[in-house]
Parts: C-alpha cells; structure tokens; sequence
C-alpha cells in the first residue's frame, strides 16, 4: 500500500513538474509575442490602441467617461486596466501582468479536465496546454483585450460546476459557479446566455425552495450591471451602436457556428472515423432529414431571397476564410462544415443526456446574435466547452483508452495559427 502511495506520488510530482515548465514556456512564448508585436487575427493591435484612450480617460473621471461611454463592450475591463494606468502611468505595466494572467487559462482549463474525467495522466495537460497556439488568446494577452479575462472567469465557472454538478442542494459550489459565470458577464456580457444553460441544469436538480434562492441570488449579483444598463445605456440612449450590430437571423448564425463546431470537434474524434460511419448508416433516415432542410435553406437563399445567408470579409469562421483564400463557392463550404458539425455534436453527445447538450449547443447559437461574428468569440471556448461541459461518454472513453492523437493535435492548432498568421499578414 505504501509503494502505491510513493508510486501515484511520484507520477503527480512529475507532473506538476510538467505543468510548471509548460506553463513558464507558453507565458515566454507570450513575452516574446508582446515585444514582436505578434498580432494573428489582423485587429486585436488597432483594438488595443484605440481602447487604449478609453483607458486613459477612465483613470481620469470615470464617471464622466462612463456617462460619454458609447461602446458595444463592457467597460469594467478597461475600468481595471485604468486603475493600474492611473498609479504607474503606463500601459505595459498592466500588459506585462495581464500576460501572466493569462498564462493561468490553460492551467484552470487542465484542473477542469481532471474534475470531468476523472483521469490522471498527460494527456490533459497537453490538450489543455493546446490554448496557447490559439491566435485569439495570444492576440488577447499580448494586446490587453478582455477576452482572456472573461476566458479565464468563465474557465473557473466550468470548473466549480464541474464539481458541483451531481450535488441537488444549493451549496458553497453552486454559489462560486454562479459568482465566476457573474464575473464573465461583467467582462463579456453575452455570455449571459451560459445563465440559461445552469439555470435548467439547476432546475432538473433542486428542489423549488433552492431554485427560488438560485434565482433571487443572480438578481442581486447582476444587480450593477442591470443599474448600469438601466441608467448608462437605456437612460442615455446609448443603445444606438448595439442596435446597429445586433443580428436575429439566427439561422446564418446557425451555420456559422456549427460550421466552428465541426473545426474544433474534427481532431478529436478523427481517430474514430470507422464509428462515425457506422453511426451515419444507422441514423441515415433521420441526417437525410437534416440536410433536406439545410439544402432547402440555402436555395430559398440563393434564388428567391438572397439576404438569407451572407458574409462579407469580416468574421464568418475558418471555414469562410478558407473558401477566401483558395476562391471556392462559400456557400457550399459552409452547407457542408455546418452540417458535419451537427453530425459530430450529435454523435458524441449522450443519449441520456441529450435534452442538456442541445441547451448547450441553443446558448452556443443564441450567444453571439450580431452581425459579424468572428471566430474569436468561440476560440478557445469551443474547446473548453466541448471538452468540458459537453456530456459525453465517447471522449470519457477516448481519454482513457488514449486513443486521441495529441501530436496529431498540435500539428492542427499549430498549422492553424500559421493560417491565421498568413491570412492577416
């Protein structure tokens, strides 16, 4: 018994070893992007420096600044960046710090990956590791955006309701998930939409009197931004810009983010193609369906309607950018990732859990309603989610038989920065 201790302390020793050195080596990597100026999703370098004078007149008057404030964005993140700006007097300060915040994504994202399954070996934080080739959280931490921010509270929601997910009583947990998904909303409050996702899995586990405090507990922790939204927005008619990007056709909402779904769901599953397959054989009265409706979708589009589904040069994912840069009917490109991306949701989503990951997948739709959405708003998420709080036995199977690729892994995120890089550049 106590060579099974040493052993199993060994192995944990070794690798926290690991996650300390891969950590220091991605928070590096991301010093060395900060002094090149490394920017690969072509914008985050003009955000910066035009958020850059928000900053600086917050640290100034906030209030006044608050009052002119006409920004699609929260203004809390720039609000603490300002604080830090007023004591030093300069931004690289905070820039320096806010890449070591940063750096904790992936070691909060690995700590979930244990909670969920339960699993002690390397693979986890490999995989959780892969973040630091996602172009959007090194454009994030290099330029001081407020993705990595959010990014990292909503990591910690993940992970407190990873934990507290079986318990049918309101505990300590459920107050910390509800308090860090809170915190991701004041950074980036469309993330709200993740509230509805908790509140029906709350719903299928307490019991009314908990539900009722679960409820009346959101109201009071969201109580400031309501003011806000009430007296700054509402009340100053600064509404104006959220109305010009605001977008309800939810069905090209639709094919963009399935379209993403299938790009970061494709290496993890690749291996188990021969399932897939077979899967699709048996479910082919019900796919056949499915594609009916997206076939009929895009004709109505493309020759009676032709506003059904349109993208210009900013936003629409990886797949459109592809279909860009090699000049391929998007259209079609998008018809078949879209599509993909349902039949991988759906083939690794568990039966029994069914009802739950399809809320999921509606907040992943009804998360993003504007008009250009950029794939910086699902990456890394889509990765943290769909490992995370996707139910799903085949990757409980898949993690613990080893069977996904991690070098097939790297080389795929790897290859994308590159595309990413080379497109913007």
């Amino acid at each position: 018994m106590q060579k099974s201790n040493r052993n199993t302390s060994k192995i944990l020793t070794s690798i926290n070893k690991d996650i300390i050195f891969i950590f220091f080596l991605g928070f590096f990597s991301l010093l060395i992007g900060h002094e090149l100026q490394e920017d690969a999703t072509g914008g985050a370098k003009i955000d910066s420096i035009f958020l850059a004078n928000y900053v600086e007149l917050f640290s100034i008057n906030i209030l006044d600044t608050l009052n002119n404030y006409d920004l699609d964005h929260s203004p809390v993140f720039y609000i603490i960046q300002s604080i830090i700006y007023k004591i030093t007097k300069n931004h690289n300060i905070f820039s320096y710090f806010y890449i070591f915040l940063s750096s904790f994504i992936p070691i909060v994202f690995y700590f979930c990956l244990c909670n969920k399954y339960k699993i002690n070996h390397t693979h986890f934080y490999y995989v959780a590791f892969l973040i630091y080739f996602s172009p959007y959280f090194r454009a994030s931490a290099i330029w001081s955006l407020g993705d990595n921010l959010s990014t990292l509270f909503f990591c910690l929601f993940t992970l407190f309701f990873i934990k507290a997910e079986k318990q049918k009583k309101l505990s300590n947990l459920h107050f910390l998930t509800l308090l860090f998904l809170v915190l991701t909303c004041y950074i980036r409050p469309i993330y709200f939409i993740f509230w509805f996702f908790l509140f029906v899995r709350n719903y299928q586990l307490f019991k009314i009197n908990d539900l009722i405090r679960f409820i009346i507990l959101s109201f009071f922790l969201a109580l400031p931004a309501i003011l806000y939204l009430f007296f700054f927005v509402i009340g100053k008619n600064n509404n104006a810009s959220l109305n010009t990007f605001l977008n309800v056709n939810f069905l090209e909402i639709s094919i963009i983010v399935l379209s993403l779904i299938t790009f970061y769901i494709l290496p993890f599953i690749i291996h188990d193609y021969k399932n897939i397959f077979i899967f699709i054989r048996k479910k082919y009265k019900l796919l056949l369906t499915t594609l009916s409706l997206f076939i009929i979708y895009f004709i109505l589009d493309k020759f009676f309607f032709n506003d059904l589904f349109q993208l210009t040069d900013l936003g629409g994912g990886v797949f459109y950018k592809l279909s860009q840069k090699f000049d391929l009917n998007f259209q079609y490109i998008m018809l078949i990732s879209a599509y993909s991306g349902l039949i991988f949701y759906y083939y690794v989503s568990d039966k029994k859990e069914l009802f739950n990951n399809s809320a999921l997948l509606l907040c992943l739709i009804f998360y993003s309603p504007i008009i250009y959405i950029f794939q910086k708003y699902y990456d890394p998420l889509l990765i943290i989610i769909f490992l995370t709080l996707l139910n799903s036995q085949k990757l409980s199977e898949y993690f613990s038989n080893k069977k996904i690729k991690v070098s097939f892994l790297y080389l795929y995120f790897i290859l994308f920065y590159i595309f990413s890089f080379n497109y913007y550049s």
